[in-house]
């Protein structure tokens, strides 16, 4: 299990690494417009292009939480989401765009 956890260490601060070299320069987005929100929203959520896809992970602890006790660990958490985003089935405009979205969350041994 030892092992296990140092393998996913190694993956993640790869990545991480990876994510740094191949980073793209920050653009500033001119918020004043509905249109713009919306392009902005967009790309929070998912892509601005039509049915790229978009994967996001996560891990945690679950804590219980009871006035005048110390916090007790549950559980841990391990998530992933995979989303697209693409145009309205009927729009006629640009004017919203829908998100396809699946997501997975295990509960594991708190240890």
């Amino acid at each position: 299990m030892k092992s296990f956890r140092w393998l996913q260490t190694l993956i993640r601060l790869v990545l991480a690494g990876v994510a740094v070299v191949l980073a793209v320069p920050a653009m500033a987005i001119d918020l004043s417009s509905a249109q713009a929100n919306l392009q902005a929203m967009r790309r929070i959520q998912c892509s601005a292009k039509d049915g790229e896809t978009v994967v996001f992970g996560w891990t945690g602890t679950a804590f219980s939480r009871v006035p005048g006790e110390r916090d007790r660990r549950l559980f841990r958490l391990e998530g992933m989401n995979i989303r697209q985003c693409g145009p309205l089935p009927d729009a006629k405009s640009d004017a919203g765009f829908r998100i396809l979205t699946r997501e997975i969350m295990l509960y594991l041994d708190p240890k």
